[in-house]
């Protein structure tokens, strides 16, 4: 009997109380039928550790040593670093994704052994979940120019994106000297070792608000 692929879905999380039960939901709640789910609280001091602890064995909790902030990069990469999953899928702790996102992603590298990354379209939403914006527009179409990754940060890597292991293990942790812009960085080096895609399935939800990374 052939193994379904295991998917690898890591959540840093900081001071989120307001958003993480909806971002965690999201995950458990996947049509897909194999995932762990790995949460990196990063020093929370608003409550939001307690409340992923309260899902118990449903997700794997890690923290730093004395429960340090240390960056979302330094999370990642805790989170990186105990991964078992053939794919890796980041997830914001005040995003949320669409219920049939990992398997409809998962579905499509299985069939494209050359492609290392695949996107989708998505939503911005307001603090209270209500749509915005398109992400991207229904012209966009996926360049496969490392060039075009380095001059604008298109792919929105923690949210949309589900990648292979292996492109991972080749390209390095992210840089945790940055506290912001290390998914460009990130996408820069995988843009340069493997290809990417896009299908335009409206899979997933970025969060803006005033307390957010981006902001």
């Amino acid at each position: 009997m052939e193994t379904v692929a295991k998917v690898s879905v890591i959540i840093p999380a900081y001071n989120r109380s307001d958003y993480i039960d909806q971002t965690i939901k999201s995950v458990l709640e996947q049509t897909y039928p194999n995932i762990e789910l790995i949460i990196v609280d990063d020093g929370s001091t608003d409550g939001t550790y307690e409340k992923i602890k309260s899902y118990g064995g449903r997700l794997t909790l890690l923290t730093h040593e004395n429960h340090r902030n240390k960056g979302q990069s330094a999370a990642i990469n805790l989170g990186l670093e105990n991964a078992t999953g053939k794919y890796i899928a980041i997830l914001d702790s005040d995003d949320y994704w669409e219920l049939n996102k990992l398997e409809l992603q998962v579905d499509y590298l299985e069939k494209r052994s050359g492609v290392g990354l695949v996107y989708t379209n998505g939503y911005a939403v307001d603090a209270n979940g209500n749509k915005l914006y398109p992400i991207y527009s229904d012209a966009h179409v996926e360049k496969n120019n490392p060039n075009e990754v380095l001059l604008d940060c298109y792919i929105a890597l923690p949210v949309n994106s589900l990648v292979r292991k292996k492109v991972y293990d080749l390209v390095g942790e992210f840089d945790e000297t940055y506290r912001a812009a290390q998914d460009h960085d990130m996408l820069i080096r995988i843009a340069e070792v493997t290809e990417l895609a896009y299908f335009p399935d409206f899979l997933w939800y970025y969060r803006r608000h005033d307390d957010s990374i981006s902001s």
